[in-house]
């Protein structure tokens, strides 16, 4: 083929794709390669990919029937200052993949997926934006979307998608949709469920860890911005579907992480994805909603773990005392004292409940000299001069006698 041939075949093929334009639309090249359709809005138009999931669909171990079936409403302690009703059918689980990680007003969010139960249905929508110009048209058809919402779903989304989506929404003087939307951040709860025990809660670690998965030829997300920026310039679509798919990942994955916390929360001793260190900080949710049954058994559950048994002995004590269950906090700290688990602080709270509850003065005496003991001891070891606690033991055996003597005073003044 000689180059007027070349040229010929390249002026050809240019002509059958502005015909095509003219006729299905400037992006439909797009549309294609991602299957999904162009959808036209008073604002311009831009591209939407919908996927829909039956209920007997099974990501990472989990049927979305299962997701179905869950009292959602009892994840209410988990979310803090929730002012509405938790339901399945009025939740959108809400992905973002932009142009930066770093966010900001020169961030774009180019392709958004939302994820929504329907009719036993997972119907997954993703709205690309083609071009920078598209932009109002994506976002216009988004809070379309979203109105019939009352909660989102999302990861990490109150410090990086939301305020994100919000920028872009006001840049382009729309009114952001999310005023009226109430936020179930999946990273705050997992930080307050699983920070003790994993060293990272990002989405990635939490399938490795909690779903036992790893993803395979999945885009890494640092690699996005670039490969946007360079379909801008190629016009290379095909390159494009890897993110569709990692975005699929991550809404699928909410879903997933949302069932896993509620079976962690509902039944943390049943649940065999609880260890050790969970037992603590799921014993922490149930004392801050006043669930004080639950909590003292989750503490009780977490005291078998040796890497954590003193804070949770600690914790499990100082509940009793918030409680005013006198014979299980003093039994609890005297086998603190004797097996050297949190001696100080067992011998702390022996000294007050003494002092305070029984006004008994030389017990509690007794309880100060013992740590002021071991701190003695501990200094001489380590040569160390006196330390703040060992000065407040001594002012409070100081007070503890003085207090000794006026109420003797006061027995022979009878």
């Amino acid at each position: 083929m000689n180059l007027t041939e070349k040229l010929k075949t390249f002026i050809g093929s240019s002509k059958n794709r502005l015909d095509k334009e003219v006729e299905k639309g400037k992006y439909f090249w797009i549309a294609e390669k991602i299957e999904g359709k162009i959808v036209k809005t008073p604002l311009g138009e831009h591209i939407e990919k919908e996927v829909i999931y039956d209920n007997k669909y099974e990501y990472s171990g989990v049927k979305l029937s299962e997701v179905l079936e869950i009292p959602i409403n009892e994840l209410d302690s988990v979310f803090k200052n929730l002012s509405k009703k938790i339901e399945i059918e009025k939740i959108a689980f809400l992905d973002t993949e932009t142009t930066g990680l770093a966010g900001g007003s020169g961030t774009y969010a180019f392709l958004i997926g939302v994820g929504f139960f329907e009719n036993n249905y997972f119907r997954l929508n993703q709205f690309f934006m083609p071009d920078y110009s598209e932009e109002p048209s994506l976002l216009l058809r988004l809070k379309e979307i979203l109105s019939g919402f009352e909660f989102v779903v999302t990861f990490n989304g109150k410090i990086y998608d939301v305020p994100l989506l919000i920028t872009r929404y006001v840049i382009n003087k729309m009114n952001p949709p999310f005023h009226e939307l109430c936020n179930l951040d999946l990273l705050t709860v997992s930080r307050r469920i699983f920070k003790k025990r994993l060293k990272s809660v990002a989405l990635g670690n939490l399938e490795r860890q909690l779903f036992y998965m790893e993803r395979e030829n999945d885009i890494p997300g640092y690699m996005i911005p670039a490969v946007y920026f360079n379909y801008l310039r190629t016009s290379r679509a095909e390159d494009l579907i890897p993110i569709f798919f990692h975005n699929q990942k991550d809404i699928l994955s909410m879903v997933n992480l949302l069932y896993t916390i509620f079976d962690v929360v509902k039944n943390p001793l049943g649940s065999n994805l609880c260890r050790g260190e969970d037992y603590i900080c799921i014993a922490k949710l149930y004392e801050e909603k006043g669930d004080f049954q639950k909590s003292i058994e989750c503490y009780k559950k977490a005291i078998e773990s040796e890497n954590i048994k003193e804070e949770a002995c600690i914790k499990l004590s100082l509940l009793y005392k918030k409680l005013k269950m006198w014979d299980e906090a003093v039994s609890m700290w005297m086998e603190m004292a004797e097996k050297n688990i949190g001696t100080l602080i067992a011998l702390e709270e022996l000294s007050k409940y003494f002092e305070h509850i029984e006004k008994n003065y030389d017990k509690a005496i007794k309880e100060v000299e013992r740590a002021l003991h071991i701190l003695s001891l501990k200094k001489r070891l380590l040569n160390q001069p006196d330390d703040k606690k060992l000065l407040e033991f001594k002012k409070r055996l100081d007070r503890l006698k003085d207090k000794r003597l006026k109420n003797k005073g006061q027995i022979f003044l009878m």
